[in-house]
């Protein structure tokens, strides 16, 4: 009588007599019999279709990523001339109303196009394994303030309130541009989706030997459906009644925090309660020591020159020189 089975998996490839090979899972199961092992069970499966599967997924999402860091290098490309054709514009606005007010149109959407493009360009980077950390010493307060700064003008545009709230000073050993950028993706994303006039609430303080930085808002909540999604890519609240952006703020956010060696979490009562994002953080040693803020600022002489501008875009040669003769 068989007493039981221990079966042990792995994969392997069987080779052929004319030297191909065959990706295989083999599997080995003992048969015993009381305390004996009076035989084995030897089962070998081929794989070469789950494995071409597997290839075509592969070669495909490493095509996806290409794509994607192509197409956001292109359209940033068109990005410069227009950006130095407003400054032309710029100064004709106040003797024309209508050119002033196309020029704060304009100015805004440029504004919003830079940024969708620079997420687009920063997911290809990370999937490609191609950021660089620049880790100092930071105080997360100060870090937060700056992302405040950042997102200031559509905190502004929907009247919305933000408070900060530190109860002591947290270091963290981070990118601070990076840092900076995970928390103003965050509160860009509070701001979207909160009716106007919300209150937005930034907490720090530490747990442990983590900085926690809490982002809450008031605004159309997040189902539980969607909780174990809301950082995938392309991934969108539908229940909101708008689609803003790309759907990759939070995709950056997770993956530029995981990089710092931390994790977000996103929690909500449900739709139209609000949301609640935490981002966890390891703690800097407290032996290291805080950097001085350099002073000392360097003034360039002043001096004639002439200029070469080479690009092959003939429209943002064309418009830097113009900018260079204004």
């Amino acid at each position: 009588m068989i007493a039981g089975l221990a079966a042990v998996c792995c994969r392997s490839v069987i080779v052929r007599p004319d030297g191909s090979t065959i990706p295989i899972d083999d599997s080995a199961a003992p048969i015993r019999l009381g305390d004996r092992i009076i035989g084995a069970v030897l089962i070998f499966r081929d794989i070469s279709e789950r494995r071409r599967s597997e290839q075509v997924l592969l070669d495909a999402d490493r095509r996806k990523d290409e794509f994607l860091a192509t197409l956001a290098h292109e359209l940033r490309n068109p990005l410069a001339p227009i950006r130095n054709a407003m400054r032309i514009i710029s100064g004709r606005a106040d003797a024309d109303a209508n050119v002033g007010r196309a020029k704060e149109v304009v100015e805004r959407q440029l504004k919003h196009m830079v940024r969708l493009i620079d997420d687009l360009m920063d997911v290809s980077r990370i999937t490609r394994g191609r950021v660089d950390l620049h880790r100092e010493r930071i105080d997360v307060e100060v870090t937060v303030k700056i992302a405040a700064e950042t997102s200031q003008p559509l905190l502004d545009m929907k009247h919305h309130a933000l408070s900060i709230q530190a109860d002591q000073r947290v270091f963290v050993q981070a990118d601070a541009t990076r840092l900076a950028q995970v928390f103003a993706n965050l509160l860009n994303n509070s701001a979207k989706y909160s009716p106007p006039g919300s209150e937005i609430s930034i907490k720090i303080a530490s747990e442990g030997r983590q900085a926690v930085v809490s982002v809450s808002d008031t605004g159309v909540g997040i189902p539980a459906s969607m909780l174990p999604r809301i950082f995938d890519m392309f991934v969108q609240l539908e229940q909101s009644g708008q689609r803003e952006g790309l759907g990759i703020g939070l995709t950056l956010v997770k993956h530029l925090v995981e990089l710092h060696g931390g994790h977000v979490e996103a929690s909500s009562p449900g739709a139209g309660q609000g949301s609640t994002f935490k981002v966890f953080l390891p703690l800097a040693d407290s032996l290291m020591p805080v950097p001085p803020h350099e002073a000392a600022v360097n003034v360039a002489p002043t001096y004639r020159a002439r200029i070469l501008v080479a690009d092959d875009n003939r429209d943002a040669a064309d418009v830097a020189l113009c900018c260079w003769s204004l």
